[in-house]
């Protein structure tokens, strides 16, 4: 059976929505942020770190849906867990904002997911939710979660830190996205204090590098394939170095034609 042939009224709405919707998408918060988060200091592309800090715009055209996504789950879960006592007496907090000093010019914080606080004052364990597909998802239960959502949520137990809370715990939730919730998967590790100050001073050190250098510096920043799909900055074949990336690969490629 043919699909029906869409009349020019349909079309019309069917335009509007996807408009509307997309606007939705490029709009929201988490899309117009302007400063570095814990969310990005933990990217192994020294180079992506270096466009955000330069304030380099966006070249890359890709609709982040699948964040759109995340986002909405993400309010989900906040409002369904804000202000629960678990039954051993712990205290949740959720959507808390913390800041977790300075990188650059800029005081840097972020929104954490969610807090654990024990009744005893004595444990705070800090989770970080992730929404994935499957192969992802795989993934993460065989490997961990990479630097980039390491460091973040290690970065979030500082601020909470900073704010004289007990951290001694940090963890992933990693949530099925195509998925039912019995193939859920939760990472965790102690508290590292260390793995958050180290990530905020390399972002300091390329901050301070670009404000000496200016953009000339940006192509001699060290690049990360891991990091090139979702790239704001990413622009196949790009020469310009100072504006885009055409992602590590190519540029391996390039190397390799010149040797």
């Amino acid at each position: 059976m043919s699909a029906p042939t869409a009349s020019a009224a349909v079309r019309e709405v069917i335009g509007d929505l996807e408009a509307a919707l997309k606007h939705a998408i490029t709009h929201q918060p988490r899309s117009l942020q302007q400063r570095l988060g814990p969310s990005e200091i933990g990217s192994e592309c020294d180079r992506q770190l270096g466009y955000r800090l330069a304030g380099v715009p966006r070249v890359n055209p890709y609709l982040p849906w699948l964040a759109y996504i995340g986002t909405a789950m993400h309010a989900q879960l906040a409002g369904d867990l804000s202000g629960r006592v678990l039954p051993n007496g712990a205290r949740v907090l959720v959507e808390q904002k913390v800041g977790v000093g300075r990188i650059g010019n800029d005081d840097i914080d972020g929104t954490s997911d969610i807090y654990i606080g024990a009744a005893d004052g004595r444990t705070g364990i800090v989770f970080d939710w992730k929404l994935v597909g499957k192969t992802p998802l795989q993934y993460y239960r065989v490997h961990g979660p990479g630097p980039r959502y390491r460091v973040q949520v290690h970065t979030y137990g500082y601020g909470f830190r900073r704010r004289g809370l007990p951290v001694t715990d940090v963890g992933i939730g990693f949530l099925p996205r195509s998925q039912e919730f019995v193939h859920r998967h939760w990472w965790y590790e102690p508290y590292d204090e260390q793995i958050a100050l180290n990530a905020i001073k390399r972002a300091d050190a390329i901050a301070t590098a670009i404000t000496t250098a200016g953009p000339a510096l940006l192509p001699l920043l060290r690049t990360a394939e891991a990091e090139c799909a979702y790239c704001p900055w990413f622009r196949p074949g790009s020469r310009d170095l100072t504006r885009s990336c055409p992602g590590a690969g190519a540029l391996l490629t390039s190397l390799s034609a010149l040797i």
